[in-house]
């Protein structure tokens, strides 16, 4: 829904001028940009959401996970798979930044678009808090 509001509103450029070595220059933006931005953004609310409630439940930690398949994950999302992410961290870190990257929140370098969420430890008695 968003994606498509994104582009019945005119809200996506087509092109944009940058600034290379002092020369102003015109580049096209990217054709999936309003799906980027409508992704990374429901992703982000998301885990705002989740990390409130792990907090109420004294869940101190969520699982990085895939949530998203990519045509070419990159080592280091990879290497964050099953990792752990400190609640109150992401919370502060999705707080504070407008249109932070949750790549960077979860210290993935190279920009959006890697397919990582996180989720709640599920254990076989059901949901756990996990040891710092």
């Amino acid at each position: 829904w968003l994606e498509n509001q994104l582009i019945s509103q005119n809200c996506i450029k087509t092109s944009e001028y940058y600034i290379r070595a002092g020369v102003r220059r015109l580049r096209k933006v990217p054709k999936n940009s309003a799906q980027m931005l409508a992704e990374g953004e429901f992703n982000r609310y998301y885990l705002r959401g989740l990390c409130l409630r792990a907090q109420s439940e004294g869940i101190e930690t969520l699982t990085v996970y895939r949530g998203k398949n990519v045509f070419s994950p990159r080592v280091e999302s990879e290497a964050k798979i099953g990792t752990e992410i400190r609640v109150d961290t992401l919370l502060i870190e999705l707080r504070s930044n407008d249109f932070v990257s949750v790549d960077s929140a979860f210290s993935v370098p190279s920009g959006p678009n890697s397919g990582l969420t996180a989720k709640l430890s599920i254990s076989k008695t059901g949901i756990q808090p996990l040891s710092a």
